[in-house]
């Protein structure tokens, strides 16, 4: 059993990682808006403040998004996924010590540092050196834990908070990242060859009805990809997207309670946000493998147009549900699409000068637009306006992934064109 076990080797790497980020997703899908409420009335602060406190992660997260690359090179996913899981733990028990402003801040500084490893992109390190095959399927499955994870975790926060306090619910949360660094420091091993093992696939056919459409492409070189509208474009377009995702994610339960949603209500509308995230990503990677990536996104944006703006119109227990529902199927666009989206457009050569550029948006738009939305709030006393400019930017969005893949479609003509001109 044990030597079939190790043979195998690749399904434990890919069962810790789904652990990890159950645990990092269950954590960080709901360290911000389950707490808004208690945290400021216990610390007798804004929603602003705490926005601004807890949107310090998004910093930090951005940076380490931005050196993952350098930092798995030089120290390996294991070892610098132990040390930031550990970092981030005691940026967790720092939220739960809070007793001001400032504690949050770097509480919150803390959590982000390990944002880089323990999400998506870090993941996409050991999957690429254990997966030879099916790597989309294995990444999509993944990163759909941290729907799970999130769905896990919002009942036992609930709990924990009901029975002894937001200050315990976090410490918690510090307990799980601590063992989820354990798990992997006994587990995790960077590459099979450390083993003496072969990738899952290695040496096997590939099927074609496997292949991803427009995955294989190979890119516009760097030197031109710079030149080109098209990227600054694409990058526009990301941050748009995730701006408008971003103004709606940690305010949709204090905007459902400030409209009258009982607070026995709260956690099960907290796990149906996550299980939508969930399926999500799920969904999404069947319509990717059908119908590529850039209708797969318009999907995506035309789900979080549609969910934001039942939310404004929400009645209702039942059409509560559906609305949370219909909002988190489109949040992956701000997840594992983005890197979808950018091999479709850009390449191989493309993705690997510019994703980690692509990767950092988000967590840029989430450093703002939370605290967006909590002014908005404290100015107007109601969150309605940001849900509609939300939407608007969902339509935005939509309209410029039309212009840019028309663009794209002509430079990839005449690119290849140019090519086959060049002497052999």
């Amino acid at each position: 059993m044990r030597k079939k076990v190790i043979r195998h080797y690749y399904w434990v790497i890919a069962a810790i990682l789904w652990l990890e980020m159950a645990v990092y997703g269950g954590v960080l899908n709901n360290y911000n808006g389950l707490f808004v409420i208690p945290v400021t009335e216990t610390l007798n602060i804004s929603r602003t403040s705490f926005g601004v406190a807890i949107g310090m992660a998004s910093v930090t997260s951005t940076l380490s998004n931005l050196l993952l690359s350098k930092m798995i090179n030089r120290f390996g996913y294991r070892k610098l996924a132990v040390v930031l899981l550990l970092v981030g733990a005691v940026g967790i028990a720092m939220l739960a010590m809070s007793q001001n402003v400032a504690m949050l801040c770097i509480g919150a500084i803390l959590i982000g540092l390990c944002g880089g490893v323990a999400s998506a992109g870090g993941s996409t390190w050991l999957v690429r050196d254990w997966f030879h095959q099916r790597q989309g399927t294995i990444l999509g499955v993944i990163s759909a834990a941290t729907g799970i994870g999130g769905s896990i975790f919002a009942i036992l926060f609930a709990q924990v908070m009901k029975h002894a306090g937001w200050r315990s619910a976090y410490g918690m949360g510090a307990v799980a990242f601590v063992l989820i660094s354990l798990l992997i420091a006994l587990l995790i091993r960077n590459r099979p060859s450390q083993m003496r093992l072969v990738p899952y696939g290695e040496g096997t056919a590939v099927d074609p009805k496997h292949r991803v459409p427009d995955t294989h492409w190979i890119g516009f070189p760097q030197e031109k990809l710079k030149k080109m509208p098209a990227l600054y474009l694409g990058i526009l377009l990301v941050l748009l997207a995730s701006f408008g995702v971003y103004l709606v994610w940690s305010i949709v339960i204090p905007h459902l309670q400030d409209n009258g949603m009982e607070q026995t209500v709260v956690a099960s509308v907290q796990s149906v946000l996550m299980l939508g995230l969930c399926a999500g990503k799920i969904v999404l990677g069947y319509l990717h493998d059908r119908i590529g990536a850039r209708w797969t996104t318009v999907c995506c944006l035309a789900f979080c147009c549609l969910g934001t703006i039942m939310l404004i119109m929400v009645q209702g227990t039942i059409i509560t549900y559906v609305s949370v529902w219909v909002y988190a199927m489109g949040v992956s666009i701000v997840t594992m699409l983005t890197p979808l989206l950018v091999i479709d457009l850009f390449g191989h050569r493309g993705s690997t000068a510019y994703l980690g550029v692509f990767l950092a948006l988000p967590p840029v738009a989430n450093v703002f637009a939370p605290t967006i939305s909590n002014m908005v709030y404290d100015l107007q006393g109601s969150y309605t306006l940001i849900l509609w400019v939300a939407a608007a930017l969902a339509v935005v969005s939509i309209l410029l992934l039309a212009i840019l893949s028309r663009i794209v479609t002509k430079a990839r003509k005449a690119f290849k064109q140019d090519e086959d001109k060049c002497p052999q």
